[in-house]
């Protein structure tokens, strides 16, 4: 393991000259302008560090000085880890820098809130949610939007801008209260925490599960302070499953779970189909034979003239040591099986349905079958390394079982992120699941086509009825 702190120590030593507010906001202005460009995970390795260690009691006159040779000191060092993690693993890099930048701006928000507010709707899960934190998801929902809202303009309010008037409802004094108990955190706290948790090894620049992330709002003198918005947005969401505690076994909880994210997709698939008028059937229950129990096909089925397309979707989630550089292989191989087991199952039911055994779904020969795992959280397991990988694994499987391996070939799976699913899943049904695919594998489709895609908004106007509409 590589030691970075003797390396980090000058840009470290001009931080303590800094001011720590007068920073954040020099920090906050550079993040948002357009002229000033810096990349997510130098800015945001900033922003730990001058909280840590910025020590300043005023602000310096040769402030902007001193920030001026910051930056650039800041880049040479991240090159020269950069270079060393690439010689070590350079698959790894290339992952942990995809996590690392999804991880900075959660685009297309209004689709990651109602694909959590459909998840969490379920009765059980929601009940959970407020049995454990003392709100409703929805009065949870409604406040933190709220705070997003109005800290994407402004670094700084007073907490009296969100406490000094009850709005009743979901809005209701006792809901902003709390939200901001859970959100919230002392600046001395963060500081403490943040020293804790700051390593100087290759996972400088991870810091996925940082109390900065997990409490994205720090309080100081009165004041409320936020310099990552989105990362409120994934605390209502993603985060509220950690929170809550969802994945614990003993709360019963991962079938409700698995079967809201299904009910999103179908929902996301009722949306673009309406366009296309293609088939699209949730899951069907088949029995082979007397002695089997029940089987299940993929989650959902999609039939066009050409194509047979079965989505399996997946809830669960990489751990947090499977995003880190030093220490992925211990957990990253056992995670990536639940992707392995995924496709497996879509082959086999496949195989099924091509011996004509799944009522409702009569073998079509002349049609080609498309299998497609689809993650709730962004693995970036839709990479061709990890495809690759998953696909070697996949064979491995096929042989041990007496798989046919030949329907690998004929029939190459591919996984997805829900968040990229939204955004292809449209390009699909436009092109055809056939042609889209034969356009990816032959670079036909340019980043080009990509951006002038005439993609539908998927829940502008339920985001309008929910959550703004609610508010007047």
């Amino acid at each position: 393991m590589t030691d970075f702190y003797e390396d980090f120590k000058p840009v470290r030593n001009r931080i303590r000259r800094l001011n720590v507010f007068s920073s954040l906001n020099i920090l906050f202005s550079t993040m948002r302008s357009k002229k000033l460009a810096i990349i997510p995970e130098a800015a945001e390795f900033l922003y730990i560090h001058i909280l840590m260690y910025a020590e300043a009691p005023i602000t310096p006159k040769n402030e902007i000085e001193i920030w001026n040779k910051i930056l650039p000191e800041l880049y040479q060092f991240k090159d020269r880890i950069t270079a060393a993690q690439i010689d070590k693993d350079v698959w790894r890099w290339m992952h942990t820098m995809s996590l690392n930048q999804l991880k900075a701006s959660h685009n297309y928000y209004f689709n990651l809130v109602f694909r959590y507010y459909t998840i969490f709707a379920d009765p059980k899960i929601a009940e959970h949610i407020e049995e454990r934190l003392g709100l409703s998801y929805k009065s949870y929902f409604m406040c933190g939007l709220w705070l997003h809202s109005v800290f994407l303009e402004k670094l700084t309010y007073p907490k009296t801008h969100f406490t000094r008037k009850d709005h009743g409802g979901e809005m209701a004094l006792v809901h902003m209260h709390r939200t901001l108990e859970l959100l919230t955190i002392p600046l001395e706290k963060l500081k403490s925490d943040l020293k804790a948790s700051v390593t100087y090894d290759d996972d400088i620049f991870i810091t996925q599960g940082y109390p900065h992330v997990t409490h994205p709002v720090f309080e100081n003198g009165g004041l409320l302070y936020c310099m990552y918005p989105d990362y409120l947005i994934f605390q209502l969401t993603a985060g509220t499953y950690y929170l809550a505690d969802i994945g614990n076994n003993e709360h019963q909880l991962a079938k409700a779970f698995g079967d809201g994210f299904e009910r999103y997709v179908g929902i996301v698939l009722d949306k673009v189909n309406a366009q296309y008028h293609f088939s699209v059937k949730p899951e069907t229950v088949y029995q082979l034979n007397r002695k089997q129990g029940q089987l299940r096909s993929s989650d959902w089925i999609i039939e066009t003239d050409e194509a047979i397309v079965f989505i399996e979707c997946k809830t669960k989630k990489l751990r947090l040591s499977s995003k880190n550089f030093t220490n992925y292989q211990e957990t990253l191989n056992e995670d990536l099986q639940h992707m392995v087991n995924a496709a497996v199952q879509l082959y086999k039911v496949y195989q099924h349905y091509s011996d004509d055994r799944i009522p409702g779904l009569p073998y079509i020969p002349n049609k080609k079958f498309v299998p497609l795992v689809v993650t709730l959280e962004d693995w970036f397991a839709g990479g061709p390394d990890t495809d690759k990988v998953i696909q070697e694994r996949i064979e491995a499987a096929f042989i041990e079982k007496g798989l046919d391996t030949s329907l690998l070939k004929k029939y190459p799976f591919k996984s997805y992120s829900v968040n990229q699913l939204e955004l292809d899943i449209q390009l699909m049904f436009s092109c055809g699941f056939v042609e889209y695919f034969r356009r990816l594998h032959n670079g036909e489709i340019s980043t080009e086509d990509r951006e002038n895609f005439p993609y539908i908004d998927y829940f502008e106007e339920e985001y309008e009825r929910e959550f703004i509409a609610s508010l007047r």
